[in-house]
This record gives C-alpha cells, structure tokens and sequence, in this order.
C-alpha cells in the first residue's frame, strides 16, 4: 500500500516536534550515574550517539510499519497493537500490549532509581534542604528524595492526561537542554586536555540547539508554561535561600 502523505501546517509540525522531545528524550538520565562508571569522559558521548541512533531506527521502522499497514492509523486508540492484529493476528496485539506493559514499568522504575539522584546530589552538596540527602540506613538508598519524586509523579499522573505530561516533560527537558547548549562555548574555552571526546564544530552545533529549544519551547501551552513558571520560581527562591 502506497503511503499517502497528509498536509502538514507548521503549527501541527512544531508541536509534533515537541511531542518527539519527549520520546526521544531521557537520554540525559545515564549522566546521572555516569560518575560511578570506569571513564565516563570517553564513553558516555559514544554511548549515547550510538544508543540515539539505535533508538531512532527503532523508532523510524515502528512508524513505517504501523502507517503501511493500518489506514488511519492516527485514528486509533491503540495503533501499534491495531497493526500487529493486522499483520500477525490475535497474538501479535496481545504481544504488543505486553511490551507495552513492560516498557512502560521499565520506564518507571529507571526514573524512580536514576532521577532522585539529582535532589539527592543538590541536598548532599548544600544547594537543597538537607532532608533529600537522608540515606536509609538498611537499604543504602535516597529514600526521602525517592518518596518525594513518587509522589509528584503520582499527582502528575492525577491531574493531567498521558499528551499533558508528555508536552510538560519536554518542555522542561528543552530547558536543560538549552542551558546545557549555552554552556558549550564555556567549558570549550577552558580547553579541558582530559576530554577524550571532543564534538566538531562545537559552536555550530550549540546555536542549532540553543535555537531548536527556543523554537519549540514557544509551543508550550498556558498550562505549561505556569507549570515551568511556578518550578522555576521555586528554584529561585531556593538558590536565593542557599546563597547566603
């Protein structure tokens, strides 16, 4: 079947784009224990190169595969399982749910393990209130900030339908992204002799990001804006309240 090619405005485009933030996101999440690995500095920019390009085959193969062999795929609450059904039968959506399932939990519990680290870190160096910091003394763990990120992802979920938080998780990440493109030209200046990874064209490639997420940040709606408003405001105060 020939793929038929919609009309596409630029305001779909760019939202869509936005949505794709959040599914190709998450690679930042490796950093966060990068420093318990052997040589960080060598492998993790070659990990994650490779681990992106992996991902987007998948990914590119998955949507070819779905669109070829289910018309009006964007109409269906469950495409990829729909598909499946097509071309496998029964079994093959009933696969494709479980998977589903399991990637879902897996995504999870990686963010559960991996994202209190960053509260745990900032409370460990004096930057947040020191009771994310409180280890378990059995289980070893950051227990306080593991309890508190369960929780908000938990309200989260409450409040807001699965495409709310997608578009909230990336337009938050693009402000990491952003500040992490801004300060490219800094730590190249340095002249950093250990690095054993150096990107070509370094200033090049971070104006493309710093205007990527500018660009698509301005596709967040009101609601994520207050959001993103509100944490920022938050972090403020804090960075003001630790200053001192």
């Amino acid at each position: 079947m020939p793929l038929a090619m919609p009309a596409v405005s630029a305001k779909s485009w760019f939202e869509t784009m936005l949505l794709l933030v959040y599914a190709y996101g998450g690679f930042e999440g490796a950093l966060f224990v990068g420093g318990e690995s052997t040589n960080p500095k060598r492998d993790t920019p070659i990990a994650l190169l490779l681990a992106l390009g992996v991902v987007c085959l998948i990914y590119t193969a998955v949507q070819y595969v779905t669109i070829a062999t289910l018309p009006e795929a964007g109409m269906s609450a469950r495409p990829l399982a729909d598909a499946a059904q097509r071309f496998i039968g029964s079994g093959g959506a009933a696969a494709i749910a479980m998977a589903a399932l399991i990637s879902g939990y897996g995504y999870l519990s990686a963010n559960v393990l991996h994202a209190p680290r960053i509260t745990y870190a900032l409370a460990e160096q004096g930057d947040f209130p020191a009771f994310f910091g409180i280890v378990h003394p059995k289980y070893r763990t950051p227990y306080v900030s593991i309890l508190v990120y369960a929780a908000l992802v938990f309200i989260f979920a409450l409040v807001g339908n699965f495409q709310w938080n997608a578009l909230l998780s990336a337009a938050s990440r693009l402000s990491v992204y952003c500040a992490v493109a801004l300060a490219v030209p800094i730590l190249r200046r340095r002249n950093d002799e250990k690095a054993k990874f150096l990107l070509p064209a370094p200033y090049l490639f971070a104006g493309l990001g710093i205007l990527f997420s500018v660009v698509l940040a301005t596709r967040m709606g009101l609601s994520e804006f207050a959001v993103i408003g509100t944490t920022s405001v938050i972090a403020l105060v804090n960075w003001a309240v630790v200053r001192r």
